[in-house]
């Protein structure tokens, strides 16, 4: 009877082991994206203005009560995720961005990621439950209609879905330096210009 309960034991160990690796094996293959962060794109994007449909975006959580103006930040990172992209990978990874904004304020700069998930209605209800359990503390909004994306013509040109904004909502960064050690350099390098 004590080795059926240390064999069954076992076996559930080794089922949640092989059930995470099958996980991470998924998250890996589908929801990790390459970051295109080409010249081209700099060249296009840099200067222009974002516009956030703030009316239209639903609040699942964060730091500050308000919308994003009233974040006190010298730039804020739009990580803008598409309906095509995995939302669940973007909010598993989202902690990542803690040593982006550490190393950033090292530079006495300020800075705050800030994270669009469009997704259908039909989704929304989990995503919303898997942010919530996640403790995010970056603002997550969630846009149902697709009102970001429309708005802002540049997020269906290119891969790179995550732009830098100054307090004037200008594109002055593009690129994820969470995706790749050269935007990462290249990003620390504009910082301490």
């Amino acid at each position: 009877m004590h080795i059926e309960r240390l064999t069954s034991g076992i076996l559930s160990i080794c089922g949640i082991l092989t059930s995470a690796t099958i996980i991470y094996s998924i998250w890996k293959t589908y929801c990790v994206k390459a970051d295109v962060n080409t010249a081209e794109a700099q060249t296009n994007i840099i200067g222009s203005t974002i516009y956030i449909p703030i009316d239209s975006l639903f609040k699942i959580n964060g730091l500050e009560p308000d919308m994003v103006d009233t974040l006190n930040t010298s730039f804020r990172f739009i990580c803008y995720i598409d309906s095509s992209s995995c939302s669940t990978c973007t909010i598993t990874k989202a902690r990542i961005w803690d040593g982006i904004v550490a190393l950033t304020r090292k530079h006495n700069v300020d800075v705050q990621p800030i994270f669009i998930l469009h997704a259908s209605s039909f989704k929304a209800k989990n995503l919303i439950a898997a942010v919530n359990s996640s403790r995010i503390k970056y603002d997550i909004y969630l846009d149902t209609l697709g009102l970001f994306q429309r708005s802002n013509k540049w997020v269906t040109q290119y891969e790179t879905h995550v732009v830098l904004i100054n307090k004037n909502h200008e594109i002055v960064f593009m690129g994820d330096p969470t995706q790749s050690e050269i935007t990462q350099n290249e990003y620390f390098n504009f910082i301490e210009n």
